[in-house]
């Protein structure tokens, strides 16, 4: 999905129904930024401390809150994808298909999805590539910063990034793998990401990635795998019968 623009007249009212493709919506959301004004952007908090809450004008917050969620419920309206079909031969073409270009736009919101502390690497490597994205924790990942754990917490996100001209990527962690995701489908659903990868070690057994990547794809249609690991496996091209383009974050399997 592409970055949205955001410009308008402030005096207007701000309608959830607005299309989040139309002129009228971005036209709507840039005014809004205009008027809050510039804000310190400032380092990505680190995890040991506290990300600083940024200030609301209580008369803009209403406006801003109902065109995020205007712009929120209609990625939520796109039908969840069916389980992930068998993986298809390695020289399938849907294997030789480029990677999806990181989302830099503000409000942009992306979603690593990955087991333990894989979501949480993937994504700082993300941040480093996409002109230093705000990295937020949500699932089993721990950090001392606001969390994207529903969709509330993606909304919250979604208007920090806005006001701090800049995307966001939440790195969402699973602790059990697949098991997890019956218990927090409904949750990840109501994130509504702009785009989701999920964050592969090659090194894992690949009977279980493919059995918990085959669960996020069912609830939030996967967009790219961010891969790593191929260093400590002799079988790194396991990734590739997953289905999804790839992108290695460290040294690529030869």
């Amino acid at each position: 999905m592409d970055a949205a623009e955001y410009g308008g007249d402030a005096e207007e009212e701000v309608l959830p129904a607005v299309s989040t493709s139309s002129a009228a919506f971005a036209a709507i959301l840039d005014d809004l930024v205009r008027v809050v004004g510039e804000t310190e952007s400032g380092a990505l908090a680190p995890e040991t401390q506290e990300s600083p809450e940024m200030p609301e004008p209580p008369e803009l917050d209403e406006r801003l809150q109902a065109a995020l969620v205007a712009r929120q419920e209609a990625a939520e309206a796109v039908p969840v994808s069916p389980p992930a079909p068998a993986p298809a031969p390695p020289d399938s073409p849907s294997h030789a298909s480029a990677p999806p270009a990181r989302l830099r736009g503000r409000g942009d919101l992306t979603l690593v999805v990955g087991l333990g502390a894989d979501a949480v690497s993937a994504s700082r490597v993300f941040s480093a590539s996409v002109e230093d994205a705000e990295v937020r924790p949500g699932g089993c990942s721990r950090a001392a910063a606001p969390r994207v754990d529903d969709r509330r917490g993606a909304l919250r996100a979604r208007a920090d990034g806005v006001r701090r001209e800049r995307s966001v990527i939440a790195a969402y962690g699973l602790e059990h793998g697949a098991d997890d995701l019956p218990a927090l489908a409904e949750s990840l659903a109501g994130i509504a990401p702009d785009q989701v990868w999920v964050a592969v070690d090659a090194s894992r057994k690949a009977e279980d990635t493919a059995a918990w990547v085959a669960a996020v794809d069912a609830v939030l249609a996967v967009d790219g795998i961010a891969a790593s690991g191929a260093a400590f496996t002799s079988t790194p091209e396991s990734v590739d019968a997953l289905g999804f383009p790839v992108l290695w974050l460290d040294d690529a399997p030869r």
